[in-house]
């Protein structure tokens, strides 16, 4: 769909000319790309489940009649007319799009009449293309009927045949909490949560993500943009999410989020609609964890010196007005908050 392609532009002679401008001639310039590669292919692949490749056919075995990328399908393949000798089909992959897991069948002088099956893949190779598109497969054949050789000045031809394959990826973007610790599920006030950030395709264009915080009262993103290029479109980028600590007491957890605006010369992701990440923050402003220590000092006359004893008390008040706490949870809390 790129290489050969006709610009076909119309435009008047006497668009410059002041007689047109007297007689209020409207100037005009019609541009019109025809793709002749895209059409041929659409129009070939799209006919029909059947194709002959010479003196060779190939039919769809199961419907639908297109392939989708990253998947495989049956086709069954006969011969038209009797051949004198052993005939070999080949099939060789040409482009990047299909490729032919059977690559060879043989025909004898017995089994001539007899349909048998080769199996092509759809590649998926993660790039969006206008849906269906054409791979080909090229078909050849050996024999020492010469009118089975394709390499035989009057045998069968080399054939590309071009086969219906149907696009599944899709513009998204991929968010996974990061496999850091900590990483908590539930971001408490005043600490931070990590995540990855990817494409779930590869743009034609670079692709910039603007990330924007739904409630600043609530949590700050940073970075707030993300500039992805086609050939860094799946190496992840690390967002920070930070949780506010502020003194308002909530029902804990509590729901945020922070929304995405996409930009890009790729129409496939330029203004894509892509939902709120959400998320969930932890309060701190109702915990009843205390932390108490003392010194104990000691004289050690045996050991003619004094030593100090450092004595660590936790108190846990489980009742609180939110929710009631777990003596384990009030201890994993504190731990978050501790640097000893």
């Amino acid at each position: 769909m790129d290489s050969s392609s006709a610009l076909v532009t119309a435009k008047p002679s006497s668009c410059n000319s002041r007689r047109s401008a007297r007689k209020g001639t409207r100037c005009f310039s019609i541009a019109v790309i025809i793709s002749l590669t895209a059409c041929w292919t659409l129009v070939t692949a799209m006919a029909t489940t059947t194709q002959d490749a010479g003196l060779f056919r190939f039919q769809k075995k199961t419907q639908p009649f297109g392939i989708d990328e990253g998947t495989s399908a049956l086709y069954v393949v006969s011969l038209l007319t009797a051949p004198s000798n052993d005939v070999a089909l080949m099939l060789n992959q040409v482009d990047s799009q299909l490729s032919a897991v059977t690559t060879q069948l043989m025909f004898t002088a017995q089994n001539w009449n007899m349909s048998q099956d080769i199996t092509l893949h759809a590649v998926d190779d993660t790039i969006i293309q206008m849906s269906p598109y054409g791979g080909v497969v090229e078909v050849s054949s050996d024999s020492l009927n010469a009118r089975f050789n394709s390499s035989s000045a009057t045998g069968v031809s080399t054939t590309n045949l071009t086969f219906l394959l149907v696009e599944t990826d899709q513009a998204n973007v991929i968010i996974t909490r990061a496999n850091i610790d900590p990483s908590p599920t539930n971001i408490p006030e005043g600490r931070a949560g990590y995540y990855d950030i990817v494409l779930s395709s590869r743009p034609s264009r670079t692709v910039a993500v603007q990330f924007l915080t739904r409630n600043a009262t609530l949590m700050t993103v940073a970075p707030t943009l993300m500039i992805f290029p086609p050939e860094n479109w799946n190496v992840p980028q690390r967002l920070t999410v930070n949780a506010l600590d502020d003194t308002i007491d909530r029902v804990s957890p509590y729901a945020s989020r922070f929304g995405m605006q996409l930009n890009s010369l790729d129409f496939n992701y330029h203004n894509l609609s892509v939902p709120d990440y959400q998320l969930t923050l932890e309060d701190n402003d109702n915990d009843q964890s205390a932390l108490h220590a003392s010194i104990w000092w000691r004289k050690r006359p045996e050991l003619s010196r004094t030593t100090a004893t450092l004595v660590v008390e936790m108190t846990v008040d489980l009742a609180t007005q939110t929710r009631v706490r777990t003596v384990g949870e009030s201890i994993a809390l504190l731990d978050t908050r501790l640097s000893v």
